[in-house]
């Protein structure tokens, strides 16, 4: 299996390659990512960047994270906002903060509630990720290479 600078699609795990979708390395593709605004194009999936948004979140001794509970609604007024939320067990209660981030994503009921519009193309594809722990080294012949060098225990997140 050689080193891929994105997105590789396999047969089987250590298997024949179908094909790469370039996402690291690609210069020309990022310069016009670049001319898209003032930020870097970047990759970094959700199973590693939420770890560090819930450790800082819950470093701050004003916030209490939540999980598995849903927005029922929001109200706003000149303090604050209030948000009526309910948890798996059906229990509902309210709670008050001086501001709400709605980052529920494009399909999320709260952007919508809040009449913020959808901009741009569309959908630009579909994606889903697989995450799973198995001891394949004894598949492959070599550590993999990534580019410049460097080598990784993760061939595929090079």
């Amino acid at each position: 299996m050689t080193a891929t600078r994105g997105v590789a699609f396999v047969r089987t795990v250590a298997g024949e390659s179908i094909g790469e979708l370039r996402t690291y390395a690609d210069r020309d593709r990022n310069r016009l990512i670049e001319t898209y605004g003032p930020s870097a194009k970047t990759s970094c999936p959700q199973d590693v960047l939420e770890p560090v948004l819930r450790r800082a979140a819950e470093s701050q001794l004003s916030v209490a994270v939540k999980f598995g509970v849903r927005l029922e609604s929001l109200a706003q007024d000149e303090e604050g906002v209030e948000a009526r939320i309910v948890d798996a067990q059906g229990a509902t209660r309210t709670v008050r903060a001086r501001y709400a981030i709605a980052a529920d994503g494009a399909r999320g009921g709260l952007r919508e509630s809040l009449g913020v519009a959808l901009s741009g193309d569309g959908p630009l594809g579909n994606q889903i990720g697989v995450y799973f722990e198995a001891d394949l080294w004894p598949r492959w012949r070599s550590v993999p290479t990534c580019s410049g060098g460097s080598t990784t225990r993760t061939p595929w997140a090079c």
